[in-house]
This record gives structure tokens, sequence and C-alpha cells, in this order.
């Protein structure tokens, strides 16, 4: 164990009655100060996971401990740590003060000391000018400020957040969450937060957990998870990738020759496979590109004829989805001014090249459904 870790999950197991196993002997560290996500899609089993570590849940197997003590048996409330729950769970006839306060009047703080902390924690998530209000005067962003607010004011070691965004519209979600990490830098508290939304663990996150059927699938910082991710699921999870099932022809040094219908793609892997192998390979829309007159042909670069099936607007960008021989679909992003220059349009046959090693091979697993 590291001498910064503030949360350690050891071989934690949670079943329920019925014999579901929502949380599958999950081993995990989160570091003092540390902003981490659980992600998932739902099922998946990390609001179970978080619950445990709040002490909601008894693990049927395993141990949790905080600042290195094993705190598995201990209720919530012996436990340093708070909760924002995802519908926030305020007191609607008290005001923006008294909710912030609540715990500490349960806590019995002293009055002097209480009016401190929470005329402090009302200035950190700026609502001063709201403190007399009643919370159901406040917009939705207001709200989860005070909710956020008294978890803060007792001062956890850790925040536990679950879904807390997620009732938000797209517009304040994306603001609250620049709110959100620059509120966790300055406090320095350790943040470990709940949410199925891979654009906002992306944003937001130091690390990310990636969970699956109850079980992690990968620990890691958004850019490797996005750049390197361990197995296909992640790959589809973390951002939009093209899967595809292809058997592996031809090895070079560092790379594979992967056959996908009458296509060769130099994929990298991670793991050895050797010629013959069922695979499947990621392809991310952003890492191919469209041919244009007069490019000069380049070693390892895959070309191949497809047809545009159909063109989506995404502002600077255009998503197109093609038609290749022995490949039911691909999706490419292409800017709007390389798009233009080719003069194409839906029903188009256009050259789409891949780089080598712009795609990843993983050992196709035996129940794996493209």
């Amino acid at each position: 164990m590291n001498s910064d870790t503030v949360v350690r999950l050891e071989g934690v197991s949670k079943q329920f009655h019925g014999g579901v196993l929502s949380v599958d002997n999950i081993d995990l560290e989160v570091r003092q100060g540390e902003f981490l996500c659980l992600l998932g899609p739902s099922g998946c089993g990390k609001t179970t996971t978080l619950r445990i570590i709040a002490g909601f849940e008894e693990p049927s197997a395993g141990h949790i401990y905080l600042d290195g003590c094993d705190v598995t048996s201990v209720p919530p409330y012996g436990r340093p740590v708070n909760t924002v729950f995802q519908d926030y769970a305020l007191f609607p006839h008290l005001s923006v003060r008294d909710n912030i306060g609540f715990g500490l009047s349960v806590a019995k703080v002293p009055a002097a000391e209480a009016r401190r902390r929470i005329d402090s924690t009302l200035e950190l998530v700026g609502l001063t000018a709201k403190a007399e209000s009643r919370v159901q005067a406040l917009s939705g962003g207001q709200q989860q400020r005070v909710a956020m607010a008294r978890a803060l004011v007792c001062e956890p070691r850790v925040l536990l957040l679950d879904e807390p965004l997620s009732a938000l519209d797209a517009h304040l979600r994306q603001q609250m969450q620049v709110e959100l990490k620059k509120l966790q830098t300055r406090l320095g508290t350790t943040f470990i937060m709940v949410t199925h939304d891979q654009t906002e663990a992306l944003a937001i996150s130091d690390r990310i957990a990636v969970m699956r059927s109850g079980r992690l699938e990968q620990v890691a910082g958004p850019a490797e998870l996005y750049d390197s991710p361990a197995s296909p699921f992640v790959a589809g999870f973390i951002g939009a990738t093209n899967l595809l099932e292809g058997q592996v022809v031809s090895q070079h040094l560092g790379a594979l020759g992967v056959r996908v219908g009458s296509l060769e793609i130099l994929a990298s892997s991670q793991q050895p496979l050797p010629l013959g192998s069922p695979v499947i390979i990621s392809l991310r829309p952003e890492d191919m590109r469209l041919a244009h007159p007069g490019d000069t042909p380049q070693s390892g670069l895959s070309r191949v004829r497809a047809r545009i099936a159909q063109s989506i607007f995404h502002g600077r960008s255009l998503r197109l989805h093609l038609e290749l021989p022995g490949i039911d679909e691909l999706t490419l992003d292409v800017p709007r001014e390389a798009f233009d220059r080719l003069a194409a349009g839906d029903g188009a046959s256009v050259e789409l090249c891949i780089p080598p090693g712009s795609a990843r091979a993983y050992a196709k697993p035996a129940t794996h459904a493209a």
C-alpha cells in the first residue's frame, strides 16, 4: 500500500439476496487528493461500490480501509467520509444556511465554530448571497452546490458523489463539471464519483476505474484509458471506436497484420497473438482519413475504397458512416475543410486511409458480440 493511500478496497464483493453478485472481488486504492471516477454502464456495480465505501452496504467478502484503518464493520457515521446523493436529499423547509449546517448541529459542533464553517463553505461554493433563501427557490445548479456544501462543511477526508450532475441539463452539467474540478483542486480533498457518462469522467478525473459486471476492467488516467484501453469493452466505452472482427495473417516488428473483410490492417497489441488468431480490433474514427487526389503513397498505409452511406454534421467535423467490402459499417471523423475539398456527398465513393499502428488488436473473447 502506498503511503498516500486514503481508501483501499481489498477483495471486496457484494452478493445480494437471490444470488446477484453486484461487486466481484475488487481491489482498488485511492490516493490522497485524488479525483477518481467509478465509470461503467447501468448495473455494473459502481453505486454499490460507493455505498460499500460509505458504509451503507456491508460487503459479503473483503475489507475496506480508510487511512489504513479497517472500517469494514464501522457504521457510516463513524467513517471520515460524506456523501452527495443523486437527488441531493435537501430539506425543502430549511434555508440554504440551515441545510448546510444540519450535519454540524447533529454533531453538536459549537455555534461559533459552526457559523465559521458554514460562512466559509458558503463562500467556497459561491452561495453567500443565497444563505437565507429556501432551497426550493434555487436553480438546479445552485441546489447541487448546496448539497456539495453540506457534505464539505463537516470536513471529510473523502467525499463520495453518486451521479451528482445527472439531473442537470447538458449546458449546466458542463459548467458544473468545471466548478466541481476547481473545487476539488482548491480543497485537496479526495473525491470518488460515480458516473455512467464517459465524457464527464474524462473531463474531471485524475484516474478512472472502469467497471463491468461487478469487476474492474481497467484503472488508469484519462489519456491512458483512451490511448491504451486494456480490452475491447474499455475501448468501446471510453470514446467512440469501431470494433471489428478479424484474423491475424502476418506478424511484423511490433505490429500485426489483421485481415478484416477484404482489408489488411497493421495493428498494435499488448498481448502475444499467434498467426491465425481470431481478434477484435479497435479503430477510432479520428485515427483514419480520406485520401485526396495527388496524395503520395506511404509505407504501411492501408487504403481501400469505401462508399459514404451517411454523413452527420458535428460542427467543425463530420462523422461519416462508410460501407466497405466485407465490413458492415465503419465510422470516420473528418474535418469539414477536408471533406469540403473532396466535394463528396452521401453515396459517393471515397478512398479510406488507415495509418499503421492506429488500430489496436485484442484476443477475441469467446462470447464477444461485435
